[in-house]
């Protein structure tokens, strides 16, 4: 039996190109006889520009599904409560130290017996009343977040608007291989700051995710790589000459 070929309309509303899907095998003694490759099952547009188009017309819910937005959020909620700086070796260390020089500086401070709490515990009534005050409030009155919209842009007034799209998926030769041989070349050090990091990230210079040649992928550490997200031009003509 001779299967027809798998097409699909391209998901921009102005574009009328069809998209081929590709099988993954052609023998017919095959399991995997005339299936779907999963890359261009899941492919929506037929080019780059069709693909911003698509995405200026959907929302992110849309783009990804509801099931999975709604998973996506409550990794973040969850990554929000347990995520607590204090809690890393590091910053637990710098901040012991700071605060041994204050109560050095400070000795007069009330700390040990001379705080009037000492030996004491707040009683679970008292918790129970902090935490039914504490429902249903918001951390900004309607006032207070207008106020502050008012001066910092959103949406098409943000001076990083790139037109409500990504940059799309990552090409598949940014592999963890490649960004794990990157960090070990430059020694674990941030091609910025100089400093060395444990974690690093693998920036695209020129902000094209689908070209991960290794002239274009450079390790940065989560602090300096935060600041590419400003002032692009500045960062792809710096890295540019450095490379």
């Amino acid at each position: 039996m001779k299967y027809p070929r798998i097409t699909k309309k391209c998901a921009a509303p102005s574009c009328k190109n069809e998209i081929v899907i590709r099988v993954q095998s052609v023998d017919p003694a095959s399991e995997l006889y005339h299936q779907p490759v999963t890359a261009d099952a899941k492919k929506r547009c037929c080019c780059k520009s069709c693909q911003k188009e698509w995405q200026q017309n959907v929302s992110w819910e849309e783009r990804v599904g509801s099931e999975t937005a709604a998973t996506i959020r409550e990794a973040r909620r969850e990554t929000c409560i347990t995520n607590n700086p204090s809690t890393r070796p590091g910053v637990a260390e710098k901040i012991s130290k700071t605060m041994s020089q204050y109560l050095q500086q400070h000795p007069d401070i009330r700390r040990g017996e001379n705080n009037p709490f000492y030996g004491k515990r707040h009683s679970d009534e008292q918790k129970q009343k902090w935490s039914e005050q504490k429902k249903g409030k918001v951390e900004w009155t309607p006032e207070q977040r207008e106020k502050h919209f008012k001066h910092v842009g959103r949406g098409e007034t943000h001076n990083n608007w790139q037109g409500g799209i990504s940059n799309g998926d990552y090409d598949f030769g940014f592999s963890d291989k490649l960004k794990q041989e990157l960090k070990e070349e430059c020694g674990y050090v941030c091609q910025l700051c100089l400093e060395k990091k444990e974690n690093l990230s693998i920036h695209h210079i020129d902000y094209d995710k689908q070209n991960s040649s290794r002239e274009n992928l450079i390790p940065l550490c989560n602090s300096c790589h935060s600041k590419t997200n400003y002032r692009r031009d500045y960062w792809t003509q710096l890295f540019m000459k450095r490379k």
